[in-house]
């Protein structure tokens, strides 16, 4: 996966001009305003984690990492299914005031579809 990590790199430190989540189509979608995009798909699920105390909206990704078997577990609890939700989340997307947690199956970068394999323990 270093090829990867060099090509997130690239992206770190850049502007961004909005993020697009789409619940349905299991897809979030980080779009720079040079036209370049990032795309997640096979989202299985997401997590804003803000800093409560900053008022700064700042929309400048400042890193973006990968962590090939998840870095942490999150329950959460679906009252309609009346059951526990399990996440593991293998992106961080981080902000100044911000990150976005992000468990995707692939990653849509640079025109190449990435897929990726988590580690089960």
């Amino acid at each position: 996966m270093n090829r990867l990590e060099s090509i997130l790199c690239s992206f770190k430190n850049r502007k961004i001009k909005d993020i697009a989540i789409k619940v349905n189509n299991e897809t979030i979608s980080v779009n720079f305003p040079e036209n370049d995009k990032i795309e997640f798909t096979g989202v299985k699920s997401f997590l804003f984690v803000e800093d409560n105390n900053s008022v700064n909206i700042n929309k400048r990704l400042s890193s973006i990492e990968f962590f090939e078997s998840g870095f942490a577990e999150f329950v959460s609890y679906d009252e309609d299914e009346m059951e526990e939700i399990y996440a593991a989340p293998n992106f961080a997307l981080d902000f100044m005031d911000r990150s976005l947690l992000i468990e995707a199956e692939a990653i849509h970068i640079g025109g190449k579809k990435i897929s990726l394999n988590k580690v089960e323990n």
